[in-house]
């Protein structure tokens, strides 16, 4: 199955996706010696990641199901970072 129609199925799998997404972009924090991956900041490379997904997000968004109010919650905290 594709990123998009995994984060787009509505499934409690792509709910829980979602929210795992948001934990790690909002309060994600490596454990001691783990800061760096492949000579990076790990927490700044996970939103780095996150956040090239935004266009998934938005197209997800436009629908009223469970992966649009999921898809919604995470461009919120995205847009909040841009701010």
């Amino acid at each position: 199955m594709s990123l998009d129609g995994f984060l787009g199925s509505g499934s409690g799998t792509g709910h829980d996706a979602y929210e795992a997404l948001i934990d790690l972009f909002i309060s994600f924090v490596p454990a001691p010696g783990q800061e760096v991956f492949c000579d990076r900041s790990l927490s700044a490379a996970l939103r780095e990641r996150i956040t090239a997904l935004k266009q998934y997000f938005v197209l997800i968004s436009s629908g009223t199901d469970v992966a649009a109010t999921s898809a919604k919650e995470i461009l919120k905290h995205l847009n909040e970072e841009a701010e």
